[in-house]
């Protein structure tokens, strides 16, 4: 019988998290005309020339584990929340990091533009990527957490 393998990954919680946290932190020093500084991962440690570190707080090893966990054939096989939910945790990380490294090799008023028009907080301050009821925290770790329920987990 299948029995659920997968978990919330805590290094795709902490990016989702600290992502929520700066974009509301830059919303509000934007509103007063104040500079923001540009988000920087949990766990990176600023060295834009060290290629690897640069994909340490993006690292996916737990999420493939459990896909693989799952994906394994016979008796001990997980659910297919838990497939749903390890890709969508793998495919996050790595969609941030390949912003993140983007954003270092964008030129400076292109990589402004595009920050400002994500990150506003936007409809009654709170559906906007820093916003409680924003992207990060309702749009996707809220489902992975919904997905892993239905899976029989319990997230």
């Amino acid at each position: 019988m299948a029995s659920k393998k997968s978990s919330i990954d805590p290094k795709f919680r902490d990016q989702l998290q600290e992502l929520q946290t700066k974009a509301a932190e830059e919303e509000e020093k934007r509103l007063k005309g104040e500079q923001a500084k540009w988000m920087r991962p949990k766990e990176w440690g600023g060295d834009t020339t060290d290629l690897d570190a640069m994909g340490d707080p993006f690292d996916r090893k737990q999420a493939n584990e459990d896909y693989t966990k799952a994906a394994v054939a016979g008796s001990s096989c997980g659910v297919t929340g838990d497939l749903i939910v390890s890709v969508l945790q793998v495919e996050t990380l790595a969609v941030m990091e390949r912003a993140f490294r983007a954003r270092h090799t964008m030129s400076f008023p292109r990589a402004v533009a595009h920050q400002q028009a994500r990150r506003g907080k936007g409809l009654a301050d709170k559906y906007g990527h820093g916003g409680e009821e924003g992207v990060f925290k309702k749009g996707i770790l809220d489902v992975v957490q919904r997905m892993l329920k239905q899976a029989g987990a319990n997230g």
